[in-house]
């Protein structure tokens, strides 16, 4: 989805453990921006960041990892001196969400559930304020909020997979399955998992590769690619067909 605003250029990407960022890797690229719009950067980060160069963070309105994909965008526009262009961009992909609650009505007030199992006897999910929820919340969709209260104000927790019936809700969504030992068909072998309806009723839905990337990074560009493969799938998941399984 971005390869077209790549062109000829060749990125050079630095991969780096969250929480430990080589400060001396970043300079010496002499960026003339950072962005830390997604990041969860501390206040000691960003301060050594913007002494590199001028860097952008998150609002502190909103918890790490939490501001909408809208604000992240006019932010990097307004740095740019392209506001106007951020503004056309986020309201074309507005209208797509928009477009795609207006088709799926039964959709409004539904819980979700995203998240993958951890391999430790947990479970990880995203709270409502994550990047990731805020898809579905903007296609009508919940997070349940006892699920918020257990991530207790991060972006994210856990349960134990013998609290499985949390997870239970009216759609189940598998993602960073790259990230769990023996990917898909661990999760639809694992018992514990096999008990809830979501999955014996194929409430369920995987995003993986290509797909798993777009919805991690949640951008003007990953979204529109992201949102023409993910609504079939979950309408095949929410039809009440647990045999029907939109390809993505």
């Amino acid at each position: 989805w971005a390869r077209d605003e790549l062109g000829d250029a060749t990125p050079d990407v630095l991969n780096m453990p969250f929480g430990q960022l080589d400060f001396e890797r970043v300079a010496a690229l002499r960026p003339d921006l950072i962005s830390a719009v997604y990041s969860g950067i501390t206040q000691e980060e960003y301060q050594r960041l913007a002494q590199i160069a001028p860097t952008l963070a998150q609002s502190s309105e909103y918890i790490d990892f939490g501001m909408p994909w809208q604000e992240a965008t006019l932010l990097i526009g307004r740095a740019l001196g392209r506001e106007a262009l951020a503004h056309e961009l986020v309201t074309e992909v507005e209208a797509r969400f928009a477009a795609a609650r207006a088709g799926h009505p039964e959709w409004a007030g539904k819980r979700v559930v995203v998240g993958a199992p951890r391999g430790d006897g947990q479970f990880g999910f995203v709270a409502s304020q994550d990047a990731r929820s805020r898809v579905f919340t903007a296609l009508g969709f919940e997070v349940p909020p006892e699920l918020d209260e257990i991530a207790g104000g991060q972006f994210w927790g856990t349960v134990s997979l013998e609290r499985a019936d949390l997870l239970d809700q009216d759609l189940l969504v598998f993602h960073q399955l790259a990230w769990v030992e023996g990917g898909r068909a661990a999760i639809e072998s694992d018992p514990l998992l096999g008990r809830l309806r979501a999955m014996q009723e194929g409430r369920v839905v995987f995003l993986e590769g290509q797909l798993d990337d777009a919805l991690q990074f949640s951008t003007v560009l990953s979204l529109p690619f992201l949102l023409d493969r993910l609504v079939p799938m979950v309408e095949a998941a929410m039809d009440g067909d647990p045999e029907t399984e939109a390809a993505p």
